[in-house]
């Protein structure tokens, strides 16, 4: 995405953010929910665009 993002003004860019957790997640009809789930949504909203924010567990 970076690569594509260098000639791409900044408010058509696409930047991702990525939380990663490891923990206990039930899924029901393909939606997941849990902990694992709720602390890697946490994790993403530390994360800056472009980053990935891993929990010490996972690391």
């Amino acid at each position: 995405m970076a690569e594509r993002n260098t000639d791409v003004l900044q408010e058509r860019r696409i930047e991702f953010r990525i939380g990663i957790n490891f923990s206990d997640l039930m899924s029901d009809d393909g939606d997941l929910f849990g902990t694992g789930v709720n602390v890697a949504v946490r994790l993403e909203g530390i994360a800056e665009a472009g980053d990935i924010c891993i929990a010490g567990r996972v690391f």
